[in-house]
């Protein structure tokens, strides 16, 4: 009895081969295109080193800054204070096995990448874009990176409310967005985070340790627009009253005063007549002046009030 032999068909298995090679090859020109990218933001020369003639994994993982993992996989880029400048390096989100992304210490600028969520960034556990000039709200879609253990977002102009969902982050111990523009209530973390001065210097946050957010019908952005309305307004009438309907009070009441002696003295001097025609302009201009020093004085004090008033409310 003849052995059986069998015929294996080595194709699919050299074309897959070869797919993932290619694939490989893709993923390697994309890091090094981002991190040219990024090497175009320093402003200082600080990356001079990054040399890209060789255009491989390997040698790019040799960078400063640059940690991969072994030797090929980019994990980690620690580029703090290094003169960047420009806006956020959406291609980072091309790293697909990054871990690490520390870009503190710099002049970005800019909205954070809005669409963070949909990214590859699926293995990112420490995010640091503290102290540089990002604008506009925070993302919503960080929460959805759920290995965040870092999430370092201060001393930026962030404004706008603290996404909730952030709260869920298992997770996250190390959380700051100190020292921006945000307001409204903070969010509720599952984690054991330590927020006793994450919230730092942002006036217009509530809730949690910060004490509880204002749950009436109108928020304090209407307040300060009501009282600043609300006290231009009434200067407005004020000092209208006061320079136009005030002198005439006046000028009839002097006139009465000044008047009635005269017409005593009718018979013996005909020539006051034309003394008390001019008396009440006289009057009327004298009060005019004194009226309007007095509604300056009144419009500055309601002006000054209404600066305590706001003070108030925000503390």
């Amino acid at each position: 009895m003849k052995p059986t032999t069998k015929n294996f068909n080595v194709l699919p298995i050299f074309l897959g081969s070869l797919f993932c090679l290619f694939l490989a090859g893709l993923d390697a020109e994309s890091d090094v295109y981002c991190l040219q990218t990024i090497k175009k933001l320093d402003q200082f020369n600080h990356l001079s080193s990054w040399d890209f003639k060789s255009n491989t994994e390997g040698d790019m993982c040799r960078f400063s800054g640059v940690e991969c993992w072994n030797n090929v996989k980019v994990i980690g880029l620690s580029l703090s204070n290094k003169g960047l400048k420009g806006q956020f390096p959406s291609c980072v989100e091309n790293f697909a096995w990054l871990q690490t992304l520390n870009l503190s210490h710099n002049e970005l600028s800019g909205y954070i990448l809005s669409d963070i969520s949909t990214s590859q960034l699926t293995y990112l556990t420490s995010l640091d874009l503290s102290n540089n000039n990002f604008y506009g709200e925070i993302p919503k879609g960080i929460a959805d990176l759920s290995g965040l253990i870092t999430l370092r977002l201060d001393s930026n102009q962030l404004s706008g409310q603290i996404p909730q969902e952030l709260g869920l982050l298992s997770q996250l111990i190390d959380f700051s967005v100190a020292n921006n523009l945000l307001e409204g209530p903070v969010p509720v973390f599952v984690s054991n985070v330590n927020v006793s001065l994450s919230y730092a210097n942002n006036s217009g946050l509530c809730g949690g340790a910060l004490g509880s957010c204002d749950e009436s019908l109108f928020g304090r952005t209407f307040w300060y627009s009501f009282i600043i309305g609300f006290v231009s307004s009434a200067t407005s009438v004020l000092v209208s009253f006061m320079v136009y309907y005030a002198p005439w009070t006046e000028f009839k009441k002097r006139r009465s005063n000044a008047i009635h002696p005269l017409m005593k003295k009718q018979n013996l001097q005909k020539n006051t007549r034309q003394e008390a025609e001019l008396l009440p302009l006289a009057m009327q201009e004298q009060g005019s002046k004194e009226v309007l020093s007095l509604s300056l004085s009144l419009s500055v004090s309601l002006l000054i009030s209404c600066e305590h008033m706001i003070f108030e409310i925000k503390h």
